[in-house]
């Protein structure tokens, strides 16, 4: 999941098997990055609810370790439901009323991340904080179709 030349900068991992992984990265002049990736299941509310607030933690750990959460994978949600009072949108209600940004409309590159045979939609994201905007230099979707055969971007 890391490429092998930033190995080393690997601080710390935290697991929840099956729907979400943390990675601190360290670097030197103090910069330093908590990265999760989680996978939101559509079908198991109690295991979205439950992993939603681990992710939940982690980003006020990161925060409060003043290290820079950055949150991606596939959530299962669109962005457009945020003001629902589902506890589907718990995890995107709470970047979004956090001041973090969904890079993909930050950059305008906003466009389907999955899709089927009749439907298509926006549920993979990347977020984070202002702070790392300053670096971002270009945004896209791959086609992971090719290499992975999966419908997801």
């Amino acid at each position: 999941m890391i490429c092998k030349h930033l190995t080393p900068h690997i601080h710390k991992i935290n697991i929840h098997p099956g729907y979400a992984i943390s990675i601190d990265l360290f670097f030197k002049h103090d910069f330093k990055f908590w990265i999760i990736s989680t996978y939101l299941p559509s079908n198991d509310p109690i295991t979205r609810l439950h992993t939603q607030n681990l992710i939940i933690q982690w980003i006020q750990q990161a925060t409060s370790s003043n290290l820079l959460p950055i949150v991606l994978g596939d959530f299962n949600a669109t962005t457009e439901s945020t003001l629902s009072s589902s506890n589907k949108f718990k995890l995107l209600q709470f970047l979004t009323f956090n001041n973090m940004y969904n890079l993909a409309a930050h950059t305008s590159s906003s466009s389907p991340t999955w899709r089927s045979s009749r439907y298509s939609s926006e549920i993979d994201f990347i977020w984070s904080y202002h702070t790392i905007l300053t670096y971002l230099t270009s945004f896209e979707t791959d086609d992971t179709n090719a290499n992975s055969l999966s419908d997801h971007k």
